[in-house]
C-alpha cells in the first residue's frame, strides 16, 4: 500500500492492529530517520519491545536474517526487524529473504525496511515492487527550495524561535539544503538564545563554519563583477585553511547553473526546472537569469570546461596549482581577464 505523505503515514500508524510491514525511502537522511522513528515509536507502544538492526553490506548473511525472522523473541515479547538497504540492491538472495520476512511479519514480528537509494533503475526492481504491494510504503522526496525555507521556519518556530525572513534564508543558505545540518544548527541556536526573536546577524555570529559560508560569498561577489574583492576573499579563505575542493564546489555549482540556464534559453518551463533541480531560492532566480543572459551561451560552456580542468588539478589528476586555478576561475566568473597558466618544467 503506497502512502503519499507523512499525514497518511500517521493515519496508517494509528490503525489497530498496527500494520506489521513498513517500507521507508528517502535520499535525505533526516527525512528517512524521522519517518522510521515514527514507525518505531508506534511499534514500541504496540508492544514490540525488542529490536534487531541489520545493515546490508557486501557479504551480508541473508540466511541468518531469514532464520532470525523465523525465530521467536528471546524475551517473549514482540520484536522489530529494522532492515537497512542503503544501496537499494539486495540481489536475488535478498529478494527471496524479503519475501519470506513479509510472510512471517505479523502479531509477533514487525518488519521495517529502509533505503536511501531511489534511482529510477532501483524503483523497477522486484523487491521494491514486492514491498510496495505488501507493506505500507512511503517515499519522501528531497525538499524543493521553497519547501526547504518553509521547513526551516517551521522547525525554528516549533522550538519557540521567532525568525525574521532574512534569518530563515541566511540559515538555509549556510546549510545548503542539508536538513540534518540545518536541524542541528536550529537546536544549537535554541540552546544559545532560548525562545524569542531571531535575526539574520545572529545567524552570522553563531552558525558554524563561517569559512565555508565565505565560499558562497566569494561566488556572489564574483558574479557581481567585483573581481578584486573576490580575489581578496579567496585569499582569506585560503588563510583560514578551508580545503580548496570545497571552494571549487561552490564556484562550480554556480557555473553549472548558469550553463544550464544558458542552455534553457527563453523556455520558461526549462528555466524553472533548472531552479528546481539546483534548489535555487526565488530571491536568487532573477539575478541568475540576468547574469546567464549577459554572456553568450558558449562562454558559460567554456567556463564549465575550465572548472572541470580545475577539478582535475585539485584531485591530482593533472599537474598544476589548485589555488591558482581557483583564482583563474573566479576571475573568469567575474568576467575579467585571466592570467596565463605558468609553463610546467619537464620532469
Amino acid at each position: 500500500m503506497l502512502l503519499k505523505s507523512t499525514a497518511e503515514l500517521q493515519r496508517a500508524l494509528e490503525q489497530n492492529p498496527l500494520p506489521a510491514a513498513w517500507f521507508m525511502v528517502s535520499e535525505d537522511p533526516l527525512l528517512l530517520q524521522e519517518a522510521c522513528d515514527q514507525v518505531l515509536r508506534q511499534a514500541r507502544q504496540a508492544g514490540y519491545l525488542e529490536r534487531e538492526i541489520h545493515t546490508v553490506e557486501p557479504g551480508f548473511d541473508w540466511a541468518a536474517l531469514e532464520q532470525s525472522g523465523a525465530s521467536m523473541s528471546l524475551f517473549a515479547s514482540r520484536k522489530i526487524i529494522d532492515l537497512r538497504i542503503p544501496t537499494g540492491r539486495p540481489g536475488d538472495a535478498g529478494t527471496r529473504v524479503l519475501e519470506s520476512l513479509l510472510q512471517q511479519a505479523g502479531e509477533d514480528t514487525l518488519l521495517l525496511v529502509r533505503s536511501s537509494n531511489w534511482e529510477p533503475a532501483v524503483r523497477k526492481l522486484k523487491w521494491v515492487k514486492l514491498l510496495q504491494k505488501q507493506a505500507r510504503s512511503l517515499v519522501l522526496w528531497p525538499l524543493k527550495p521553497r519547501e526547504f525555507l518553509s521547513w526551516v521556519e517551521q522547525r525554528m518556530r516549533t522550538l519557540g524561535l521567532q525568525p525574521e525572513a532574512a534569518a530563515v534564508e541566511a540559515l538555509a543558505m549556510r546549510t545548503e539544503g542539508n536538513l540534518l545540518a540545518c536541524d542541528q544548527e536550529i537546536r544549537k541556536l535554541h540552546l544559545l538564545l532560548g525562545e524569542g526573536p531571531l535575526y539574520s546577524h545572529q545567524i552570522d555570529e553563531r552558525v558554524a563554519d563561517s569559512a565555508r559560508f565565505d565560499a558562497f560569498r566569494l561566488v556572489e561577489v564574483a558574479m557581481q563583477g567585483q573581481a578584486r574583492r573576490a580575489v581578496e576573499i579567496l585569499a582569506h579563505i585560503r588563510a583560514e585553511g578551508l580545503a580548496p575542493h570545497r571552494v571549487h564546489w561552490a564556484v562550480n555549482q554556480r557555473i553549472q547553473i548558469l550553463a544550464d540556464l544558458a542552455l534553457a534559453g527563453g523556455d520558461t518551463a526549462a528555466r524553472q526546472q533548472v531552479f528546481d533541480k539546483h534548489r535555487i531560492w526565488r530571491s536568487q532566480q532573477a539575478p541568475l537569469e540576468r547574469l546567464a543572459r549577459s554572456r553568450k551561451p558558449g562562454r558559460w560552456f567554456a567556463l564549465l570546461q575550465e572548472s572541470l580542468a580545475c577539478e582535475r588539478i585539485l584531485k591530482g589528476r593533472q599537474a598544476g596549482d589548485g589555488w591558482l586555478e581557483l583564482e583563474r576561475l573566479v576571475l573568469a566568473l567575474a568576467n575579467q581577464p585571466v592570467p596565463k597558466r605558468p609553463k610546467l618544467e619537464p620532469a
